[in-house]
C-alpha cells in the first residue's frame, strides 16, 4: 500500500470513529451547526486531502457551501450514500443533519509555505463551531485560530489539533517551515512564526503585541482569547484572524509595521474576531480599528490633530460619488471605498465620542463588546450601547453620517464682534453648501490680537445661521474646526496637493508633449489616468509627463496653466537634474485643479516612480534615483479656515475743519503714475466728483489719460476715433455696444467723456472682452480656447484671502444670474482685475511722464486689492480716491475719501414700460400707469417694430440695446413715433404707428436700484 492510500485510509477510519462518538453526543440536536475536519497534506503530490463530519440541527436553515476547485465525494449519513444536492435540500428546509464526506484541494507540489485564509474546505452558510485537526510533514508547522493547539509528532508526520470553542463562518489555515518564537504574558500566549530564523524580529514582535494586548485590554476589555500570533506569509497580506496575523515577508520587516499594522490587527480580536459584522450587513469594524488604533496612537503621541487632517485629506481626496455612504460600505478594495469604510469611518467614531464624552464612550464600547462577544452584529447595536452608557438619543446622528454619501461644505460667511458690557458679543454667520444641510457641532477657536484664544462649539443645521457668544477679550479672528474634529469639506488651504489628491480625481487626466514609452504611459494609465487635452474641468487632476523641461513647459502654457517659479529656476539650474525622476504637485493658480509635474531622466525611474506612486498618497514632492526613493516632502496646510473678525457698526466722526479741498488732495496724489477714483456706478455725484478730480489735475499742468472700466479693450479704435472727432456720438455708442456690454445710463458718465474730448485727454478701454470673463464664470478658465488665452494676461495672481473673502460676501449677497459657482466667478473677477491692470501698465509704459486716472467699480479698488495690487506689480504706484462711503472709511480702504453734494441725474428718456425678449423683437409686457408710453396708446402685447424721431428715418428695433440708443438721443419736448405691431384674437394682427411724448421730468419712472460696484447687467425697463 502506498503513503497516499495509507493516508486516505487513515482519514476514513478517522471519520467514522468522529462520526459515531458526534452521534451520541448530538442526539438531543442542541448544539449549533458544527463541522468537524480532519486534513492531511501531502508535500509531494500538492494535495490538501480531507474528511468533514458536520452537523446541522433541526430547525436552522442552511447549506454547506463548497468552494470552486474543492474535490467533493463520498457523503455518507446513517450509513446511506447521498449526493450534495440531496444533503443541501435536508439542510436549507431546516430538517437536520449528521453526515460525512471527503475532500480534496491542490494547493502545489512541495511548498514551503501556503495559506488558506477563506475557502478552502467546505463551510455552513451560517455561523458554527469548527474544529481542526491538520497533519502535516515532520519539520512542518500548522496554525489556525485556536485558544488552545495540542501537537503530536511521529517520524514523519506531525499532527496538530486547534481548539476554538466560539462560532465563525470558515476556518483558516496556513502551512509552511516555520522558527517559533513564544512567551506568556499575563496568561496569553505570544507568538511569533517566521520562515527565516530572526531573534531581533521575533523579540521586537513578542514585546509589542504584549504592549498592545495590554493597553486595549484596559480600554476594551479583557483580551479575548489566551493567544496571539504574529505569522509571516509568503504572499504579500495583511490579515487579521482570530488569535493571530497574517503578514507578508515583505511587510512585516518594514520598521513601522509593529506600531501601524500590529495594533490595527490587534484590535480586530475585540472587533472584526471577537464581535463580528452580520453578515450582508455594512461594516462598521474597519473604521472603528482605525479610529483605536491607526487615529488613537497619534492622538497619544500628542498627533491627533494631523491625523485627523490626514484622514479628512485622504476622504476629500477619494471624495466619494453618489451612493458611497457608511452604511454601503462592506470591504471594497478601491481606494474610494476605503476613504469611505476606513477614514470617513474612523472620523465618525470620533464625532461619536465627542457627542457622548471620553469616559462614556470607553464605557459604551466596553458594555458593546461584552454584550455582543461572538456573535454577529449590526451599526445599530453599538447606537443602542451608547445610548444606554450616556442616555442620549442618537438615532439621528447615526442615521445622518451612515446614509449620506456628500460632505458638509461649511464656512463662516461674516464674524462680527460688538463691545458689551463685559467684553465682547461675536457673531458668526455659518453657511453650508448643497441641497441639504447637516446637523453638526461646529467647533470654532476665537483669537485675540495679544495672543489670547476662546474654543467654543454650537449646533448648527440650516443653510444659513447667526450663533453669538460672549469672549472676555477683543477679537482679532475666529477658525472654523482648526482640530479637523467634523467631517466635512476641507478648504483648498487645507488641502494641499498631494498624491492622494491627484489619484483622487474623477478621473484623473495627463498629457505627455513627447511620446511616453510604451511601459511608462501602461503604468500611467494603470492608476486610472485618462489622455486629455485640454483638462475640461479647473477642480480636476492633471498630470505632464515629459523627459525633457523645455516640452512639459510649453505644455503647461498651452493649457494656461502657471507652473511655480521657483520650480522652473531650479530644474533650469540643474539643481535636481541628476535625479532620475521627480514628482511635483502644486494647485493651479492657488486654488484650481491639482497638477502634477513629472520630468524624468532614466525610464526605470520613471516607472520606479508610478510604481511606487499609490503608497505616497500624502506627499507633495516624490524624486527617484536608481529606482530608490531619496526624498519625499510633505506639503504645510492650514488648520481651519480662518476669517478676520469685523468690529461691528459704528459711528466715526471728523471736525469739517479737518476735510481737505479737492485741491488739496489732487496736490497730494498728482506725484503718482495712477490714481484710482473708485465709484458707485449708477450715482451720478459720484461721476461729477471723478470729472472734477480730472480737472484739477489737468489744471496742475499734468499730462492726462482716463482708464474707463466701462469700455472693453477690442473697442479702444472706435473711442480713438470718436474723441478724434470722426465719428457720430451715437455712431461711438452704437460700436461700442455701449449699452449692451454696460448697461448704466450714459448719462452719468457723458460729462467725463465730453470734456476729456474737449480737452484732447485719451480715454483708454481697460476691461476684458465680455464675452471671456462670461465664459470663465460659468466653466472656469480652462474652458477658454486657445485664441481666448493668448488675448488675456498670463499671470493670474489668486493669493489674497482679504480680496477673496470679501468677493465672497458679494457674491452671496448678489448672487450672479445663471450656473455660475463661486469659484469660477472669482476667476473671472480676477481676470477681469489683471486685464484692467496690463491696460493700465502697457499704456503707461509707451507714456512716459503720464497720469492715468482709473475710474471702475469701488469693489475693484478698495483696500488696493483688485486693481491696484497688480498695477504695482507691474511697476507703477497708485493712489486711491473713493467716492462710496458704504463699505466704511477705514484708512487702509482708501488713501482719500471724496464727498460730493448729492446731484440730481441728468434728464433720460423713459417710455415707461416693461419689456420681455418675443421672436428676435420686443414685446410690451406691463405699461406704466401715466407714462408717456400709457398715454400714446401702447399696450401689453404690442411689439415694437420702428422707432423714429421727428428728425430722423424710422429704425428697426430688434432689441433692448437698439431702443436704448435712440431713447438717449430724446430730449424732454420730443415726440417720437413707435411702429408696434398688436396681436388679435380671431383677426388679423394690426400694425400701428403711435406718437408718444413729449418726456418731461414728470414722467413716472422706477429708479434703478443700487448695485455692487463689481457688476454690471442692462435693464429692460424702459
Amino acid at each position: 500500500m502506498g503513503y497516499r492510500h495509507r493516508t486516505l485510509f487513515l482519514l476514513f477510519v478517522m471519520a467514522g470513529m468522529v462520526a459515531a462518538a458526534w452521534g451520541e453526543a448530538a442526539a438531543a440536536d442542541t448544539r449549533p451547526p458544527s463541522i468537524k475536519l480532519s486534513v492531511k497534506y501531502d508535500l509531494d503530490s500538492g494535495i490538501l486531502h480531507g474528511i468533514l463530519v458536520g452537523f446541522a440541527p433541526k430547525g436552522v436553515k442552511t447549506s454547506l457551501l463548497v468552494p470552486k476547485g474543492l474535490k467533493v465525494w463520498g457523503i455518507e449519513s446513517g450509513g446511506k450514500a447521498l449526493s450534495l444536492a440531496e444533503l443541501s435540500k435536508r439542510t436549507q428546509e431546516g430538517k437536520g443533519a449528521r453526515f460525512s464526506l471527503n475532500f480534496s484541494l491542490r494547493v502545489g507540489v512541495k511548498q514551503r509555505q501556503f495559506a488558506l485564509s477563506w475557502s478552502w474546505c467546505p463551510t455552513w452558510s451560517v455561523p458554527a463551531v469548527y474544529s481542526l485537526s491538520v497533519a502535516v510533514p515532520k519539520g512542518f508547522t500548522a496554525i489556525s485560530e485556536a485558544d488552545t493547539i495540542e501537537k503530536k509528532t511521529n517520524d514523519s508526520t506531525t499532527t496538530y489539533r486547534f481548539q476554538f470553542r466560539y462560532p465563525r463562518r470558515r476556518p483558516s489555515l496556513v502551512v509552511g517551515k516555520y522558527t517559533l518564537t513564544q512567551e506568556s504574558r499575563k496568561g496569553i500566549s505570544i507568538e511569533v512564526y517566521l520562515l527565516d530564523p530572526d531573534p531581533g524580529l521575533s523579540k521586537t514582535y513578542l514585546q509589542k503585541a504584549a504592549h498592545y494586548i495590554d493597553l486595549y485590554s484596559k480600554l476594551l476589555g479583557p483580551y479575548p482569547y489566551r493567544r496571539f500570533a504574529v505569522v509571516e506569509n509568503g504572499r504579500p497580506t495583511g490579515y487579521g484572524f482570530a488569535t493571530y496575523t497574517l503578514l507578508g515577508r515583505n511587510v512585516i520587516r518594514l520598521p513601522f509595521i509593529p506600531d501601524t499594522s500590529l495594533p490595527h490587527e490587534i484590535v480586530h480580536s475585540w472587533f472584526g474576531n471577537g464581535v463580528k459584522v452580520a453578515n450582508g450587513a455594512s461594516n462598521w469594524c474597519e473604521g472603528l480599528t482605525t479610529y483605536l488604533s491607526d487615529y488613537l496612537l497619534r492622538e497619544r503621541e500628542g498627533k491627533g490633530t494631523d491625523q485627523r487632517h490626514s484622514m479628512l485629506l485622504k476622504l476629500n481626496s477619494y471624495a466619494p460619488k453618489k451612493g458611497m455612504s457608511l452604511a454601503r460600505f462592506w470591504n471594497q478594495p478601491s481606494k474610494r471605498w476605503r476613504a469611505v469604510g476606513y477614514e470617513k469611518g474612523a472620523m465618525f467614531f470620533h464625532l461619536l465620542r465627542r457627542e457622548v464624552g471620553d469616559d462614556q464612550f470607553w464605557k459604551g464600547l466596553r458594555l458593546f463588546f461584552k454584550r455582543h462577544r461572538y456573535k454577529e452584529v449590526r451599526w445599530k447595536e453599538i447606537r443602542l450601547a451608547m445610548e444606554e452608557v450616556s442616555g442620549d438619543n442618537l438615532s439621528g446622528l447615526f442615521k445622518q453620517w451612515l446614509a449620506t454619501w456628500q460632505l458638509p461644505e461649511i464656512e463662516i460667511e461674516k464674524a462680527v464682534a460688538r463691545e458689551a458690557a463685559k467684553g465682547f458679543q461675536v457673531c458668526l454667520t455659518v453657511v453650508q453648501g448643497g441641497d441639504n444641510p447637516f446637523t453638526m457641532n461646529l467647533p470654532v477657536t476665537l483669537n485675540g490680537a495679544n495672543g489670547e484664544s476662546l474654543d467654543v462649539s454650537f449646533p448648527v443645521s440650516k443653510p444659513r445661521e447667526e450663533r453669538c457668544f460672549a469672549a472676555t477679550f477683543k477679537p482679532l479672528a475666529v477658525v472654523l474646526d482648526p482640530g479637523f474634529d467634523t467631517i466635512r469639506r476641507l478648504d483648498p488651504k487645507e488641502a494641499p496637493a498631494t498624491v492622494s489628491s491627484l489619484l483622487g480625481a474623477d478621473p484623473p487626466l495627463y498629457s505627455a508633449p513627447i511620446p511616453l514609452p510604451e511601459k511608462v504611459s501602461g503604468l500611467i494609465q494603470g492608476l486610472g489616468f485618462k489622455k486629455a487635452s485640454p483638462p475640461s474641468s479647473n477642480r480636476g487632476a492633471l498630470l505632464l509627463v515629459s523627459p525633457e523641461l523645455e516640452p512639459l513647459l510649453s505644455d503647461a502654457r498651452e493649457k494656461g496653466i502657471s507652473i511655480p517659479s521657483k520650480w522652473i529656476a531650479e530644474h533650469r539650474l540643474g539643481i535636481v537634474k541628476e535625479r532620475g525622476a521627480s514628482l511635483h504637485l502644486f494647485r493651479n493658480r492657488g486654488r484650481g485643479m491639482v497638477v502634477g509635474l513629472l520630468l524624468y531622466r532614466e525610464e526605470r525611474d520613471a516607472e520606479a516612480l508610478l510604481n511606487k506612486l499609490p503608497h505616497y498618497g500624502k506627499y507633495q514632492a516624490i524624486e527617484v534615483d536608481k529606482g530608490i526613493v531619496v526624498t519625499k516632502n510633505r506639503p504645510g496646510y492650514s488648520a481651519g479656515i480662518e476669517r478676520k473678525v469685523e468690529e461691528g457698526f459704528k459711528v466715526k466722526g471728523i471736525k469739517a475743519s479737518a476735510l481737505d479741498t479737492l485741491d488739496e488732495i489732487v496736490a497730494s496724489v498728482s506725484n503718482k503714475r495712477v490714481v484710482f477714483v473708485g465709484e458707485r456706478h449708477d450715482d451720478y455725484a459720484t461721476h461729477l466728483a471723478q470729472l472734477e478730480v480730472i480737472r484739477a489735475l489737468r489744471d496742475t499742468g499734468a499730462k492726462l489719460a482716463v482708464g474707463m472700466e466701462m469700455f472693453q479693450r477690442p473697442f479702444q479704435e472706435v473711442i480713438d476715433d470718436f474723441m478724434a472727432g470722426k465719428i457720430s456720438k451715437k455712431e461711438f455708442l452704437k460700436r461700442t455696444e455701449y449699452f449692451k456690454r454696460w448697461g448704466y445710463d450714459f448719462r452719468l458718465y457723458e460729462p467725463i467723456i465730453d470734456f476729456c474730448k474737449a480737452n484732447g485727454i485719451p480715454i483708454i478701454a481697460l476691461n476684458l472682452k465680455a464675452e471671456i470673463s462670461k465664459k470663465v464664470a460659468r466653466h472656469g478658465l480652462d474652458a477658454l480656447s486657445d485664441e481666448e488665452r493668448a488675448i488675456i494676461p498670463k499671470e493670474l495672481d489668486m493669493e489674497n484671502e482679504e480680496y477673496r473673502e470679501m468677493l465672497k460676501q458679494i457674491f452671496y449677497q448678489h448672487p450672479p444670474k445663471g450656473p455660475v459657482d463661486f469659484d469660477n466667478f472669482y476667476s473671472a473677477q480676477l481676470l477681469w482685475d489683471e486685464t484692467m491692470a496690463d491696460s493700465i501698465a502697457t499704456f503707461l509704459s509707451g507714456h512716459p511722464g503720464t497720469i492715468m486716472v482709473v475710474l471702475a467699480g469701488s469693489g475693484h479698488v478698495a483696500y488696493g486689492y483688485g486693481i491696484p495690487s497688480r498695477v504695482k506689480r507691474r511697476g507703477h504706484d497708485y493712489a486711491i480716491l473713493l467716492c462710496d462711503t458704504e463699505g466704511g472709511v477705514s484708512s487702509d480702504r482708501a488713501d482719500y475719501f471724496l464727498f460730493p453734494e448729492q446731484a440730481r441725474p441728468p434728464f433720460t428718456a423713459k417710455l415707461g414700460v416693461y419689456l420681455d425678449e418675443f421672436q428676435g423683437r420686443l414685446q410690451v409686457k406691463e405699461v406704466m400707469e401715466g407714462s408717456p408710453a400709457y398715454k400714446g396708446g401702447v399696450k401689453p402685447g404690442d411689439i415694437i417694430l420702428t422707432f423714429s424721431s421727428h428728425k430722423g428715418e424710422p429704425v428697426e428695433i430688434k432689441d433692448i440695446t437698439d431702443l436704448k440708443l435712440e431713447l438717449f438721443f430724446v430730449r424732454p419736448d420730443d415726440v417720437i413715433t413707435l411702429t408696434v405691431k398688436r396681436p388679435l384674437k380671431f383677426r388679423p394682427d394690426q400694425v400701428l404707428e403711435l406718437r408718444i411724448g413729449p418726456f418731461g421730468p414728470a414722467i413716472p419712472h422706477s429708479p434703478h436700484k443700487a448695485r455692487s460696484s463689481t457688476h454690471g447687467r442692462s435693464g429692460k425697463s424702459k
